[in-house]
């Protein structure tokens, strides 16, 4: 019988961490319409799973995870303007 050295995940701190991040979010209110407001918000969510209790972290990280996929999604501006 082995003993794991993996470490478990607090279910409680991991939606505790959900919670803030969505409460975060949703504080950047119309600026989330923008691919800038988006890039804002992730830098604030990663900043904010700094030090803190991995379970915890790791809801944050979830949250930021739909929004670097909403990101890559978005369409791309284009360096060349057309001269239509």
């Amino acid at each position: 019988m082995g003993i794991s050295t993996r470490q478990v995940t607090d279910q409680y701190l991991l939606l505790q961490g959900r919670q803030f991040a969505l409460d975060l979010v949703e504080s950047f209110g119309q600026q989330l319409y923008s691919p800038k407001g988006l890039s804002d918000a992730v830098k604030r969510l990663d900043a904010a799973a700094a030090n803190k209790p991995e379970s915890y972290a790791l809801g944050i990280n979830n949250i930021v995870d739909v929004l670097n996929n909403t990101i890559r999604g978005l369409p791309q501006p284009s360096l060349v303007k057309s001269h239509d």
